[in-house]
């Protein structure tokens, strides 16, 4: 009867064991699971917050090019309206100011 009694007390044991180290493992398996879908959302969240920062900073960097052009436009439209109309022109400097600006854009080149 002694010996029934060990072996039950035995089969118990290993299996108490058995159950906790399979639930272990599971709660293992849950953690790195969770663990790795939440470095996939940090990624792919910022993926997107770059993608979106390099559109926007590409449409600003478009747009002070645009306001750069549209002002060198009515300078130039200004001026050259002036000795049209045979207006004295306002400022001696234009054509210099117009060169320098357009050389910087070329490599040092004055027109």
């Amino acid at each position: 009867m002694l010996c029934s009694v060990v072996v039950v007390v035995v089969v118990v044991v290993v299996v108490v064991v058995v159950v906790v180290v399979v639930a272990v493992a599971v709660v293992v398996v849950v953690v790195v699971v969770v663990v790795a879908v939440v470095v996939v959302v940090v990624v792919v969240v910022v993926v997107v917050v770059v993608a979106v920062a390099v559109v926007v900073e590409v449409r600003v960097v478009n747009l002070v090019k645009l306001v750069k052009l549209v002002k060198l436009v009515k300078l130039i439209s200004v001026y050259f309206f002036d000795i049209v109309t045979s207006k004295k022109v306002q400022n001696p400097q234009f054509f210099t100011l117009l060169t320098s600006k357009c050389a910087s854009r070329h490599n040092g080149v004055h027109f």
